[in-house]
């Protein structure tokens, strides 16, 4: 059994308030969300940057690289949103 711990670093330029900023990331957790994955967002407090952590388990080391980059081809479909940093640990 592994698991992946992934975290992205996300930058939102247009956001000029945290309200605007929820907005465009509550778009992108939810269709995360439909991936079967534990999901938890930090750096509430920032207009324009947030961090988001996620988790996922599985029985082949192979699925969590695969499952590593469908997320950032998601992400990487929000025009608003730029990914800044990306990181996999795996247990």
């Amino acid at each position: 059994m592994f698991i992946g711990f992934f975290t992205f670093e996300l930058y939102i330029p247009h956001a000029n308030s945290l309200k605007e900023k929820r907005v465009s990331i509550r778009s992108l957790k939810d269709r995360l969300k439909k991936l079967n994955i534990s999901l938890a967002e930090a750096e509430n407090d920032l207009w324009q940057r947030t961090t988001l952590a996620i988790a996922f388990i599985s029985q082949q080391e192979a699925e969590l690289s695969t499952q590593f980059n469908e997320i950032i081809k998601i992400i990487e479909q929000y025009p608003e949103i730029e990914l800044i940093d990306s990181k996999m640990e795996v247990f």
